[in-house]
């Protein structure tokens, strides 16, 4: 790590300690060196990648997975790198350093911690409000459920709901009916809801888990759903989503390490998507989860654009 700290010190023009460490990972997961450091105040980790040996892509899941176990932000450190790889890196906006020579950090990197568990009214919402509120989008019937009938209609706990009630409130998204039992009412609907809220709201995917089969009785999601609604040529793998309530009730599963083994991706989300869509993963949580493949590639950007344009507002 002495060409890293050397290079940081030089780029940053302050002195960087390391401090090696063992974070608890899956076995796939287990195949780097780990150090702690702080880059301009922030806590984050470096994972050295001693032989390269994954694609653009596989590095891009990589680093996600280990940022969800470390809770921090991942930087992937490589002695060198081919000039087409580092390129594919850059376009799917992974962060690395190659010392002595280049780093990135992307704009949504951002240097900063991650977002804690509790966020504040102001900033993004959680996924029982963000499921309530796309549940309106997409049927219209949340004001005539009272909280504790929607808690059970998105599968989530009466208290949730409240919490849920007071977010969407706080964000000025929504009202609270007087009176009991008490009801969540949307101002405003439709497209100006949408705009609105659009800035509160993250995709719904916790995690991505490559399978060695094909759960074929779970909603078609990602890329797999785009190319359903569109033009957009499907993936090799079929993806597929699951609420994590559900996944957990259906574990073990048969998974595989690399996105090349795999038969179907699965993707866990924080709220189910067939009690929010109804019989298919909804276009507002298809358009979020896919943000990530829209920033790095124009067709999935042009074909999303055109599913939002396409709609029938309610």
């Amino acid at each position: 790590m002495k060409k890293v700290a050397q290079y940081f010190d030089a780029v940053f023009g302050e002195a960087h300690s390391f401090e090696a460490f063992r974070p608890s990972l899956p076995l796939f997961l287990d195949r780097y060196s780990f150090y702690r450091t702080k880059v301009l105040g922030v806590q984050l980790v470096l994972a050295v990648v001693d032989r390269d040996e994954q694609t653009p892509l596989e590095y891009r899941d990589v680093g996600e997975r280990l940022a969800d176990k470390v809770g921090m932000p991942v930087v992937l450190v490589f002695e060198a790198l081919l000039t087409n790889k580092r390129n594919a890196l850059l376009r799917h906006r992974v962060p690395f350093v190659i010392p002595g020579r280049q780093f990135f950090l992307p704009p949504l990197f951002e240097l900063r911690e991650r977002e804690p568990r509790g966020i504040a009214a102001g900033e993004r919402l959680h996924f029982p409000a963000q499921a309530v509120l796309l549940r309106e989008l997409v049927a219209g019937d949340v004001a005539s459920q009272s909280l504790k009938d929607l808690g059970a209609l998105l599968g989530f706990s009466a208290m949730s709901m409240t919490t849920a009630a007071n977010e969407l409130k706080a964000q000025g998204l929504a009202e609270i009916s007087e009176g009991m039992p008490r009801h969540i009412v949307f101002p405003i609907r439709g497209k100006e809801l949408w705009e609105k809220a659009r800035v509160h709201l993250t995709s719904p995917v916790k995690r991505r888990i490559y399978l060695a089969e094909d759960r074929a009785g779970l909603p078609v999601a990602g890329i797999s759903a785009l190319a359903n609604r569109s033009m957009l040529n499907p993936d090799r793998q079929v993806t597929r989503a699951i609420g994590e309530a559900d996944y957990k009730g259906c574990l073990p599963l048969k998974t595989v390490d690399t996105l090349d083994e795999a038969v179907s991706v699965l993707e866990v989300w924080g709220y189910d998507p067939l009690k929010v869509g109804g019989m298919e993963v909804d276009d507002f949580s298809l358009w979020l989860s896919l943000q990530k493949e829209a920033a790095v590639d124009p067709r999935v950007e042009g074909e999303l654009d055109s599913l939002m344009e396409g709609r029938k507002w309610l």
